[in-house]
């Protein structure tokens, strides 16, 4: 089975003084290169969702191999990079992540991937009940 996975990059960085986040380095490498790399081993195709034009052509020009989906509305948050980068995803299961998760484990991306066969959706949950839908895998209904 082929799986997609989305990126979450669109944000503005306001609370980094307006400093792309997904560009901010680790060990003389962007933020955004650790979660590529991590879910390359894992699906067969990888979309960035970026705000807007000039926000996709910056990050086109480090990653150019890579799809980009463009947020639909402005200013309404992550909900408008997972519609645009789902609408847009070849994939029946995309996993979601926001790309300043610098160490994305591949085995527990699997296990979503293995827990969301037959199910809409497959949500880490922690021990006090707290969701993390920006470190999930969705079906893609399209």
């Amino acid at each position: 089975m082929s799986y997609s996975a989305l990126i979450l990059a669109g944000g503005r960085g306001s609370r980094l003084g307006f400093r792309e986040k997904a560009l901010i380095e680790i060990k003389g490498k962007p933020l955004i290169s650790f979660v590529i790399e991590s879910l390359g081993k894992v699906v067969d195709e990888i979309i960035i969702s970026v705000r807007d034009e000039a926000q996709g052509e910056l990050l086109k020009s480090m990653f150019p191999d890579l799809r980009y989906a463009y947020d639909l509305y402005e200013n309404t948050g992550p909900l408008a990079g997972i519609l645009s980068g789902l609408s847009i995803c070849k994939n029946e299961y995309c996993f979601i992540a926001a790309c300043d998760m610098p160490f994305i484990n591949e085995k527990a991306v699997n296990l979503l991937f293995s827990k969301c066969r037959n199910h809409d959706a497959a949500i880490p949950r922690r021990d006090d009940g707290f969701l993390e839908p920006l470190h999930a895998v969705y079906k893609n209904l399209e």
